[in-house]
């Protein structure tokens, strides 16, 4: 309809979101699913803000990419599955490079995100390996946040 609206998220996440809003939380994180143009974009961060919501845009290649480098090399890395690590020879002319600096660059649109949101000595929790690269980033540009990391694949 061309209708942009925000409607609650039938995921599992909302029972833990009613868990915590009475506290001070902002949530930065992409939306999966949903593509908005550069004139979109600003109406759904003004939509979602109220919620304390805040979007990452992030172009479909780029995020498929870091997607691939995760799913293909994180993950089976943390479970164990070494089988098929990248071969810097090969896999450089078959696209891994592009995979390695997609998520390097996913991983720098989020620290650009939280920066925005983030107060000094404000406490920023990264979720999983996807955004491993995002506690230094975060570090480098606002050296007085607490950060923590979760892992959420067990050893």
């Amino acid at each position: 309809s061309g209708e942009l609206r925000v409607l609650p998220s039938p995921a599992r996440y909302v029972a833990g979101y009613a868990t915590i809003k009475r506290l001070d939380v902002q949530w930065v994180g992409v939306l999966y699913n949903v593509t908005l143009s550069a004139e979109e974009q600003p109406v759904a961060r003004r939509l979602l803000e109220p919620f304390s919501c805040f979007p990452v845009f992030i172009e479909e290649e780029q995020l498929h990419f870091a997607e691939e480098i995760a799913a293909e090399v994180l993950w089976p890395l943390f479970h164990y599955v070494v089988s098929r690590m990248p071969d810097i020879k090969t896999d450089l002319r078959s696209g891994f490079h592009a995979q390695w600096e997609a998520y390097q660059a996913v991983n720098g649109h989020f620290a650009a995100a939280v920066a925005r949101v983030a107060r000094p000595n404000d406490l920023v929790w990264v979720h999983d390996y996807h955004l491993m690269l995002l506690p230094g980033l975060l570090r480098a540009r606002q050296p007085r946040l607490r950060i923590g990391w979760v892992l959420h694949t067990p050893f």
